[in-house]
């Protein structure tokens, strides 16, 4: 593992308060992280931002401390557990940070691991839930890898974030037991909560027509909709998208073996598969 924090506590543990000055100091030491990756597309890089950021780091840097003592060891216990689970090799390459509360977790489509600690619960069971279900997210990108998929040919849209963020819920589901079923998707109350798992069972159907809606001229707008903090336009909830994926997901299980609903993409096409489920379930009323 990549390990940034230190070199932030450092500065944050001097005597003199941490300034704007301190936090480029301190992303300048990690370039590839910071310029490269972080700022560009995790976060926006501006004086606004970052100043934000000072003000809420005293309030949360305790939390931060034990997100940074517990995150390696768990991080190595969830790799493990899923390599047994899946029967699958890989070795795990990831970078802990600390940076200006964007996003909490990402995985690189080369299968690099990414935590923002800042944006993290320091609650052991929600931990082991968001790196499992980042850990998804790469055991199933080298599944199909090891598969044969051609990624020079994939089309980055809503089938695909729907596919892949079912899967990496769907393995948190089975792999970090006895959380509450709303802790699956919001991982604490800030991504909703239970009334967020609430609204998505008793609006079940208006969100996947609306999902259905939006596919056609998919953009990056309706990508911040479904799937980024940052929507919640269409219902007043962000993340809808992640419910529909678990959902797609596991009627996959129904009639595949795990491996083939995780490997099938490299031998046949995605979207078919999407709107066959999207049309099935038009047909099967919502309790």
């Amino acid at each position: 593992m990549l390990d940034a924090t230190p070199a932030f506590l450092e500065l944050y543990d001097r005597e003199a308060s941490l300034t704007l000055e301190d936090l480029e100091a301190y992303y300048s030491q990690f370039p590839n992280l910071f310029r490269d990756i972080y700022f560009n597309g995790h976060c926006p890089h501006t004086p606004e931002r970052l100043q934000a950021a000072l003000e809420r780091y005293p309030e949360h840097i305790d939390r931060m401390r034990r997100v940074i003592a517990q995150l390696p060891a768990i991080l190595e216990e969830c790799a493990e557990a899923m390599s047994l689970y899946l029967n699958v090799e890989f070795a795990v390459d990831a970078t802990m940070l600390v940076g200006a509360y964007g996003s909490n977790a990402w995985v690189s489509h080369s299968r690099k691991l990414y935590f923002a600690v800042e944006k993290l619960s320091d609650d052991p069971q929600h931990l082991r839930a968001i790196v499992t279900h980042e850990l998804g997210h790469a055991f199933h990108f080298h599944m199909l890898a090891q598969a044969g998929m051609d990624w020079s040919k994939i089309k980055w849209d809503g089938h695909t974030s729907l596919y892949f963020e079912g899967i990496a819920t769907y393995l948190t589901l089975r792999l970090v037991p006895g959380l509450a079923d709303w802790e699956y998707f919001s991982y604490g109350e800030e991504y909703g909560g239970e009334p967020w798992l609430n609204f998505c069972r008793a609006h079940e159907a208006e969100i996947r027509q609306r999902f259905t809606d939006d596919l056609p001229a998919y953009t990056f707008e309706s990508e911040r909709e479904w799937f980024r903090l940052s929507g919640g336009r269409h219902f007043g909830h962000i993340r809808l998208g992640y419910y529909l994926g678990t959902e797609f997901v596991k009627a996959l299980t129904k009639t595949h073996t795990l491996h083939e609903t995780m490997t099938f993409w490299a031998r046949e096409e995605l979207p078919p598969k999407v709107h066959t489920w999207l049309e099935r379930m038009k047909k099967t009323p919502t309790a």
